[in-house]
């Protein structure tokens, strides 16, 4: 039961961080570049760059974490391979045939 609490805590955690991202950053950027009592020329511009960023804050933040889940075991598994079985020994690498096989 403990495990099906961490994980839904985890799901929880998660789908809210997005969202308050999501929302936050769409804040920031109405607040950055705002529409509202400003000519129509500043208007216009502040929305065109406004579009022109929003994508990307959604972009970026998707690749980074993507780029972190992806990256980061495999970084890990070649760290590991340097260890014995059990982790506490550090095998150097022309001993390393002797641990695998």
């Amino acid at each position: 039961m403990s495990q099906l609490a961490s994980a839904l805590m985890t799901m929880l955690f998660g789908i809210l961080g997005c969202a308050v991202y999501f929302y936050g950053s769409n804040i920031l950027l109405d607040k950055v570049f705002p529409t509202k009592k400003r000519p129509a020329h500043i208007i216009a511009r502040n929305l065109r760059v406004a579009n022109t960023i929003r994508p990307w804050l959604f972009l970026v933040s998707a690749v980074l974490l993507l780029t972190f889940y992806l990256f980061y075991p495999v970084v890990d598994s070649i760290r590991l391979s340097f260890f014995d079985r059990t982790g506490d020994e550090f095998v150097e690498p022309f001993k390393l045939r002797v641990v695998v096989w």
